[in-house]
């Protein structure tokens, strides 16, 4: 839930996750590896000042939220987990549209790095 809040992964207490999300990141965005700071400012952006963000049902990678009728959901192959943030659960599951926009919750830069193969860790309950 993190990475769709905004957030990188820890450069101190995750630092294999972080260190192959900055060289993604370097990949996406097309340029050196990027300093911790850098993407902060970048994701802080994304996540507090832009307008809606829409992407075709079948780009979206596991591990994107994406907002849902039954509350924001993370797409995990053909299904998304709704998240019950009072539960702390992710409490129904939903088939994946297979057409059609979502409304895309995790910042367009994450986004892209999970798309180029950025492994996110899903909780067992969300499959």
């Amino acid at each position: 839930m993190a990475l769709a809040a905004g957030h990188r992964p820890c450069a101190e207490c995750r630092h294999g996750a972080y260190s192959a999300y900055r060289k993604l990141w370097a990949e996406t965005h097309g340029g050196a590896l990027p300093y911790a700071k850098d993407m902060d400012t970048r994701l802080h952006v994304e996540r507090t000042g832009r307008a809606e963000h829409r992407a075709a049902w079948h780009t979206l990678p596991d591990g994107v939220f994406v907002a849902t009728d039954s509350g924001p959901a993370v797409v995990v192959g053909d299904r998304l987990a709704v998240w019950a943030h009072n539960d702390n659960i992710y409490r129904d599951k939903l088939p994946r549209p297979t057409t059609g926009t979502a409304t895309v919750l995790t910042p367009p830069s994450t986004v892209q790095i999970l798309r180029a193969g950025y492994r996110v860790q899903i909780d067992d309950s969300a499959r």
